[in-house]
């Protein structure tokens, strides 16, 4: 049988109970049977009572050291289970925290595409005022929706390369489509400024093909690629005060009112040129404030630019060494037409300015370069310029003086 607690803590008692019944009953002086006292009695009673008395004491001593025990490590459990029942319980907030979130961002996705729908529906309403609204929809979607952000930019574009009239009559006739298009193009570029809350900078623009009246934006900053491919410039159009970081292609756009690019600086990527037409009786001015010096290629480049109307080309000086620009194949083909490669007249004033390095190539001798005309002040500097021609009398003149052939080149 096995001794359980409850039979040690009764013989404990027991041996107690003897012990001081052995001490109670001993007297002071044992007397043999015959009258005679026996003083061995005396010891004998007194160290069987110790005995007892020390195994009593060191079994209540076990009992206490093993309740103890058993009290620790019952405690011990009971902590175990309340940390494991309290990790359970983070456990199973952490998953429905994260469910909840799963949930609410499987909503947000929704409404935000939801939101989109309604714009795009608004953006192809009859009624000016509808289409309005959604221009206003869509941008204020794309500031909430980062994620998606380029696709409201990419409908935005896509609404500006849709048809425009031709013909005046038409186009006043629709004057609240002109009031829908300048708040689209007020609100993209109101997203490009350098301290707009959400900016747009990083996204692409495309708008290839458009037909764009006074296209005006103002100080932005360009990260990603902005394509003009064969756009039309109508009215009074500009970007001014932009640094550009990604490719702006102007590749074959047409230039039919005045077209601007005002302290325009070439940070890195390139500035695309080439096929650019200016028709009679317009103005295109190219103010480049600086230009990044691009060890592959030219950042700045224009082939078979041809001009009927006014064509200027201006760079500012700089710091630090610049970047090249290259102009190959021009054509001047009308007699008011001009081409000016100018310093803007800051640069001037400094001596030690750097310009950027100007190539004009592949010009050949014909009359119509007796209407290029190229300021005297990017001669005074060595290799500011190098042109090849036949002859340069035919077509050099300095700005404001007569017509003079360089030297130093």
């Amino acid at each position: 049988m096995g001794c359980t607690e409850g039979h040690v803590q009764v013989l404990a008692d027991y041996l107690r109970g003897c012990c001081t019944l052995v001490l109670s009953s001993s007297p002071s002086a044992s007397t043999a049977p015959g009258g005679e006292p026996t003083d061995l009695l005396i010891p004998l009673a007194t160290l069987t009572a110790a005995l007892i008395a020390a195994v009593a004491s060191g079994l209540g001593a076990y009992l206490q050291r093993r309740s103890g025990q058993e009290s620790a490590a019952a405690a011990r459990q009971s902590a175990e289970a309340a940390h494991r029942s309290a990790q359970a319980a983070e456990e199973s907030v952490a998953l429905n925290a994260d469910t909840a979130a799963a949930v609410g961002k499987r909503s947000d996705a929704e409404s935000l595409f939801k939101r989109y729908q309604d714009a795009a529906h608004q953006l192809g309403h009859d009624r000016a005022a509808v289409r309005l609204a959604g221009v206003h929809a869509l941008a204020g979607l794309g500031d909430d929706w980062e994620h998606q952000r380029q696709v409201c930019v990419d409908l935005l574009c896509a609404y500006l390369r849709l048809p425009w009239p031709a013909n005046d009559e038409e186009r006043r006739r629709r004057s609240d489509e002109y009031q829908v298009r300048a708040s689209l193009i007020a609100a993209l570029g109101r997203r490009l400024a350098p301290d707009a809350e959400n900016s747009w900078s990083n996204c692409n623009f495309n708008f290839a093909e458009a037909t764009l009246v006074d296209f005006q934006w103002i100080d932005v900053t360009l990260r990603g690629n902005v394509l003009f491919y064969q756009a039309t410039f109508e009215g009074d159009c500009s970007i001014t005060q932009a640094d550009s970081h990604g490719n702006v292609s102007l590749a074959r756009s047409r230039i039919r009112g005045d077209f601007g690019l005002y302290n325009f600086s070439v940070c890195s990527g390139l500035l695309n040129l080439n096929g650019i037409s200016v028709e009679a009786g317009a103005n295109g001015y190219l103010d480049l404030r600086s230009i990044w010096q691009n060890p592959r290629e030219a950042p700045v480049f224009g082939k078979g630019m041809r001009v009927n109307g006014r064509l200027t080309i201006a760079v500012s000086p700089s710091p630090d060494q610049q970047g090249e620009v290259h102009l190959a194949d021009a054509q001047i083909n009308s007699e008011p037409a001009e081409f000016r490669l100018m310093v803007k007249r800051a640069a001037r004033l400094d001596p030690n300015a750097c310009l950027p390095q100007i190539y004009v190539m592949e010009i050949g001798k014909r009359p119509d370069l007796r209407r290029w005309i190229v300021d005297e002040r990017l001669t005074e500097q060595r290799a500011a310029l190098s042109v090849k021609i036949d002859d340069w009398s035919d077509w050099w003149r300095p700005l404001g003086g007569p017509g003079a052939s360089p030297s130093g080149l």
